[in-house]
């Protein structure tokens, strides 16, 4: 768990996971719980990449296949899913592997590259860092998340 009291301690951590053949990692500070892959309810008329709603104890939360939406190939059957909170509610982003809690220092992390594309459909694009010796690429599961309502999307 982290310490709230130590701001900069947990703006330095991330969670490491795995999409295809690729690292990601998004914020911790932006990750409610990871769960176990639960398969998705589809709902009519939504963007290919919303998989439909899971029921997590008692909350209808909605899943989106952030390998689809980011057009990487993934794995036959997904492990795992993070929840995170939207200003729509709670989503849960699927992802093939979780890896890691690590701590990237701001130092280890490359902005230059987020900061030169200003296309809004890639705001949720942080940056590169370095973990284990392999390049990830760092994103915002709140960004990524499409702000439209996935439950008044019309056919």
């Amino acid at each position: 768990m982290i310490d709230n009291s130590n701001e900069s301690a947990a703006a330095d951590k991330y969670l490491v996971f795995e999409l295809g053949n690729e690292l990601f990692a998004t914020p911790l500070i932006e990750v409610r719980s990871v769960i176990e892959f639960h398969t998705a309810k589809p709902v009519p008329h939504t963007p290919s990449y919303y998989k439909g709603v899971i029921n997590i104890r008692g909350e209808i939360v909605g899943v989106i296949d952030i390998r689809e939406r980011l057009g990487i190939k993934g794995a036959e059957k997904p492990a795992a899913q993070l929840v995170f909170e939207t200003d729509l509610g709670s989503l849960a982003a699927t992802v093939d592997k979780v890896q890691a809690v690590a701590a990237l220092p701001e130092a280890d992390l490359d902005r230059k590259a987020a900061s030169t594309e200003k296309n809004q459909e890639r705001a949720y694009f942080m940056g590169i860092g370095k973990y284990d010796g392999k390049l990830l690429t760092v994103i915002s599961l709140r960004k990524l998340a499409p702000q439209e309502n996935f439950a008044s999307a019309e056919p």
